[in-house]
């Protein structure tokens, strides 16, 4: 077999999940994944409802990709990643029971998203939390553990303007936060 990691990453259809869950309502779900080898170990995209639990374990990329959506989720545990561990763009989204380990980059990377989280436990990651792009993030009990830089906001891509972080709960001497934000975001700690 001479196929390479980057030849896993997209299905022929341009699908970058090794689930894609598309146009979907979803009630009560409950989703388990281990050893994906695709760009998204799980990809959501323009769907609505509620999950009760997603575990994913093992990914050669972002752990959960999430798109378009206005989305619940109960309890989230996301498990050595070799990106992110959860990545929101554009969207509605409430979480609770956030359980992320071992994300190489980001553990919640939002862009132009809004997002309510409550109760997160971060543990050996390069960032924590980053909004970028218009994002809008309010954060409650945080608790960070070995994260190089907790907190970030900022814009990437011109077209937007920069981004807002709220977090209540917090131990500000657990790590860093990004202080260079530009002047167009900004990081509130309660």
């Amino acid at each position: 077999n001479n196929m390479k990691v980057s030849d896993y990453l997209v299905s022929k259809d341009g699908y970058t999940g090794c689930l894609t869950i598309y146009d979907s309502i979803l009630n009560d779900v409950e989703i388990l994944a281990n050893n994906s080898n695709c760009e998204d170990g799980i990809n959501i995209v323009k769907s609505e409802g509620n999950i009760s639990k997603i575990f994913i374990k093992n990914s050669i990329s972002d752990a959960l990709d999430v798109d378009f959506s206005n989305l619940t989720i109960e309890n989230f545990k996301a498990e050595d990643a070799i990106n992110d561990c959860i990545d929101f763009s554009g969207g509605s989204y409430n979480l609770k029971n956030l359980f992320l380990k071992n994300c190489t980059d980001k553990a919640l990377s939002a862009e132009n998203s809004k997002i309510r989280a409550e109760n997160l436990k971060i543990f050996n990651s390069y960032y924590g939390v980053v909004s970028k792009d218009f994002s809008f993030i309010e954060l409650a009990k945080v608790h960070f553990n070995k994260v190089e830089i907790c907190i970030d906001a900022y814009n990437k891509k011109q077209e937007f303007a920069g981004a807002f972080i709220s977090i209540k709960n917090f131990n500000i001497n657990d790590c860093k936060l990004n202080s260079e934000l530009a002047k167009s975001s900004k990081i509130e700690v309660n």
